[in-house]
């Protein structure tokens, strides 16, 4: 980007190997991010040879979704809990935000539940505990949390090894 000029939009993807080493997929300029540019570029990536992922982890952008979807159909995908915390923490006092985060990454904190359906149904119960305590004050961040559960414990169904690998 030049001094001066206007931002634009640059699509990137970014992967983990088998032994949890960041790997850059690729990256290309375009004009939005449109399901369109979404599109095209997973399509270049697939015929430069990437094959589909175990999971993908986005934000909420419509676009990127349904690509990735269309692109990678047997893959999970997974919503980005950063992207999440940020926009749950947007919609609470700055008073609350510290208690309020911390509850939020408590959900995700399964301890020995295998991973599965045993870790997610432990995380529903956390994400329960968390709208009882929380609804009241903030019933717009707890819908950030509850409304969209299924897509943020996509990866308690991996096992912890590979799960800490990625965050690394």
């Amino acid at each position: 980007m030049h001094p001066g000029a206007p931002a634009e939009p640059v699509l990137a993807a970014w992967g983990v190997d088998v032994d949890g080493k960041p790997v850059f997929v690729g990256l290309a300029p375009a004009s939005s991010e449109s399901t369109d540019a979404w599109d095209d570029f997973l399509a270049d990536l697939k015929e430069r040879g990437l094959g589909a992922p175990l999971l993908g982890i986005s934000d909420g952008a419509p676009g990127l979704i349904g690509a990735f979807d269309r692109a990678f159909p047997a893959s999970l995908r997974q919503r980005c809990l950063v992207h999440r915390a940020r926009n749950t923490l947007a919609k609470v006092s700055a008073h609350d935000q510290p208690q309020v985060k911390a509850d939020f990454w408590a959900i995700f904190e399964v301890g020995d539940a295998e991973p599965g359906d045993q870790a997610v149904a432990v995380a529903r119960q956390q994400a329960a505990a968390f709208a009882a305590t929380w609804q009241r004050r903030y019933p717009s961040a707890v819908a950030c949390v509850t409304d969209d559960l299924a897509s943020l414990t996509v990866h308690l169904r991996f096992p912890l090894l590979l799960c800490q690998a990625a965050a690394a």
